[in-house]
């Protein structure tokens, strides 16, 4: 049985670096997703690389050497820099990526268009989204009500309260009921969370 697995990478200056990996079994029974933010200071190319990695990591810890292991990325520049390589300093995450390649019996890496790294792509989305949601939740004015409701005061309207319920996770917002997940609730959890 083989792996195909898909790595992306991506970058905002307001939040920096994420990455996404999607790694399935040939059969379809075995997937596993991972979806990350980075620390320091990075930027696309070296993001895509750190997926690359991060998916090599899970690999080896699923122990899966001996199986025949396809990586795809919709970066093209890093299947080249990852396929010859032979330029690298020791610390370079390419040095890692190089010495554990080494460590699979059968292992390739393939360029492939974004369309079809779905998966991938859409784990850093929606990293993206959600790390969007708490910067702007953090900027919210939350009050406590009672039995786990909170008002969160709208961005819009000075004075104006949404009602939240952490219980049931709603919102009284007209957001919350097109995307099940809004800025107040977030803003209700942070502020749970902080002081509880």
């Amino acid at each position: 049985m083989g792996y195909q697995v898909y790595c992306d990478g991506a970058y905002r200056r307001s939040i920096g670096s994420v990455i996404g990996v999607f790694i399935q079994s040939e059969d379809g029974n075995e997937e596993f997703k991972l979806s990350s933010q980075l620390k320091g200071k990075s930027d696309v190319f070296a993001a895509e690389a750190l997926a690359v990695l991060a998916a090599l990591k899970h690999l080896l810890k699923i122990d899966v050497i001996n199986e025949s292991i396809e990586v795809f990325t919709d970066n093209q520049e890093l299947v080249r820099a990852i396929n010859s390589l032979n330029n690298f300093s020791k610390e370079d995450v390419f040095a890692e990526i190089y010495d554990m390649k080494k460590k699979f019996c059968s292992i390739t890496f393939t360029w492939i268009p974004r369309k079809e790294n779905v998966v991938a792509h859409k784990l850093c989305r929606e990293l993206f989204d959600q790390k969007s949601m708490e910067r702007r939740a953090k900027k919210l004015k939350v009050k406590y009500d009672k039995d786990d409701k909170y008002l969160v005061e709208s961005t819009n309207v000075e004075g104006l309260f949404y009602k939240v319920c952490l219980t049931t996770l709603t919102c009284s917002c007209r957001h919350y009921s097109l995307q099940k997940k809004c800025k107040h609730v977030v803003a209700a959890q942070l502020y749970s969370e902080r002081y509880k």
